[in-house]
């Protein structure tokens, strides 16, 4: 198409251009009419352009309107997701239900409360949250939630009625439950060890019978179960579900599909090929955690602080956040929560039948763990704690060990002994604040810097006594790189600059007896330390910076890594 343009008038390089006011003006408020959702002004309206104080602009109506036409901006062709939710807001009907009000909202899908026109009879309806904004992927999810649920039929399972697309509007029906879901019912503290294996025994044989139909939800959290006014579970939104026979994730390696606070250490690694029915028993465990601590087993600052803790890290036992706790419960709870998806219950069948043993007061059916495994389960669960307990009982061993072979003063030995002594329980008392969420930032820093000033205390009495102790100041970097463990970057800075200080006053203090070290080595030194701070706290930082960038890849429900 070729468009007849203006032709360009002559006017100096200072002087304005006489359809500048004009054109601004009219620009402007077709801009601003486009940003407020207004349709009507996508093209450029004749009565608009009559009104200016310009006739001749009149000639770049047909340009403008042209270019439109030419090359539609899809951005502006539909409108946001708020006015799409506003027209929801404003809508009586969607096809043939009657909306009779919101009942909540997840990450992808508006529930509303709506009658079928016809049957006179409630139901669920779920639409799209971004409506005719929404992805290929998502309308895919979507439908497969539709499909899923379809067929479905089980007591404690929602089941889906209808599907369907109105006005761009996908939506689905389902069953109405009439009461709340478990997230809101959590909200009010933990359940009794009781009540909570009842219900988790009812959500188990629920979730066993969509094994049994091939299905693994992937997706089981508090906010997808629905408690009706007697309390009984309903396993509900199935828009992560994974039907065995489906093809459909062949192209999501590497996709982290699921809720970090209760996805099973396989979903966290993004192994999507080798997520089974065993992936759901490990969330049905976390889920349990919940009712009986009143918090998830695993949750970081950030989710990849969450991932990390699902894929390495042991959760606080239950007994220890809850003393009513009883220890067969947590036995369960802990079976379900094994890394390794071979421990873990064999089926969601298994561990429904022993939670009803729990309730019923009789024998459940886990053998014993061995005590390596509890060891290991130790270790992951405190690994700060017990690496720092083996390395101070390791110098303590060192130590006697010496103090056995050779002559040494009992009063240095003992002081040393002392020390050691001392570092054990600050580490177990920090240990045990860090278990407590309000304390465990600040436990950090100040578990860093009595790690710092001890072993400090250690090289300048030990300097002292005429002992060289030159090799044992690789203590400091040591602690610089561990300090890059807890994924904090300004507490691996303060780590740093703790043994900065530590070793400057170190220096200083034996400076007078070792006069045959340069002076400059104290620079060295400390330019070597910051260097190894500033690389740690780059990678982290550069960790944590990836994390945000998925988190806002993301769609509420997976985080693509």
């Amino acid at each position: 198409m070729i468009v007849d343009m203006p032709h360009k008038q002559s006017a100096s390089a200072d002087e304005p251009h006489p359809l500048d006011d004009g054109l601004f003006d009219l620009l402007d408020k077709h801009v601003e009419a486009l940003q407020a959702g207004d349709q009507t002004a996508r093209t450029l309206d004749v009565q608009d352009v009559a009104a200016t104080p310009k006739p001749q602009l009149s000639r770049l109506l047909d340009c403008l309107n042209a270019l439109e036409r030419l090359a539609p901006v899809r951005g502006l062709s539909q409108p946001p997701v708020a006015q799409v939710e506003s027209s929801m807001s404003r809508r009586q009907s969607l096809g043939q239900y009657q909306l009779l009000g919101e009942i909540g909202r997840g990450g992808m899908g508006v529930v509303y409360r709506a009658r079928h026109s016809g049957l006179h009879a409630d139901v669920a309806l779920k639409v799209i949250r971004s409506s005719d904004l929404a992805s290929a992927e998502e309308v895919r999810r979507f439908h497969q939630e539709a499909r899923a649920a379809a067929g479905l039929s089980h007591p404690g399972i929602i089941r889906v009625h209808d599907v369907g697309e109105c006005d761009g509007l996908h939506y689905l029906t389902m069953d109405l439950v009439e009461g709340s879901n478990l997230a809101s019912v959590l909200r009010s503290g933990p359940m009794s060890p009781e009540q909570s294996a009842l219900l988790m025994a009812g959500v188990a044989r629920a979730v066993h019978y969509l094994h049994t139909r091939g299905i693994v939800h992937r997706d089981l959290k508090p906010a997808n179960i629905l408690l009706d006014q007697s309390g009984q579970p309903y396993v509900s939104d199935f828009g992560l579900a994974k039907v065995f026979a489906s093809e459909d994730d062949a192209t999501l390696s590497g996709t982290i599909i699921g809720t970090p606070d209760y996805m099973s250490p396989e979903q966290a690694s993004g192994r999507t090929s080798v997520v089974t029915p065993l992936s759901d028993v490990f969330s049905l465990g976390a889920i349990l955690y919940e009712l009986l601590t009143g918090q998830a087993p695993f949750h970081g600052a950030n989710p990849l602080d969450t991932l990390l803790q699902v894929l390495e890290g042991e959760p606080t036992l239950p007994r220890k956040l809850n003393r009513r706790v009883p220890s067969d419960l947590q036995q369960i709870c802990l079976r379900c929560l094994e890394k390794s998806p071979e421990r873990r219950y064999p089926s969601a069948e298994a561990l429904a039948a022993d939670l009803q043993r729990f309730a019923d007061r009789e024998p459940i059916a886990l053998p014993p763990v061995s005590l390596k495994h509890r060891l290991r389960r130790l270790l992951r669960r405190e690994p700060a704690l017990i690496s720092h307990l083996l390395a101070i009982g390791l110098a303590g061993v060192i130590v006697q060990g010496r103090a056995f072979v050779t002559t040494v003063d009992p009063q240095s030995h003992g002081l040393v002994m002392g020390i050691l002594a001392v570092w054990a329980l600050a580490s177990w008392t920090m240990q045990s604040w860090m278990r407590r969420e309000r304390f465990a930032d600040a436990a950090r820093y100040v578990w860093s810097a009595i790690d710092a000033v001890l072993l400090t205390t250690l090289l300048h009495i030990s300097e002292s006594w005429g002992w060289r102790t030159d090799v044992l100041t690789v203590g400091y970097p040591l602690m610089i790189t561990v300090a890059a463990l807890w994924f904090r970057v300004r507490l691996i800075w303060f780590m740093t600059a703790v043994c900065v200080l530590s070793y400057v006053a170190l220096w200083f203090l034996h400076s007078k007896t070792s006069p045959e070290v340069p002076g400059h080595f104290l620079f060295i030194v400390t330019a070597i330390f910051v260097i190894i701070g500033a690389n740690v706290s780059y990678q982290v930082y550069r960790f944590k910076l990836l994390d945000r960038v998925y988190q806002r890849r993301g769609d509420g429900n997976g985080v693509k890594v």
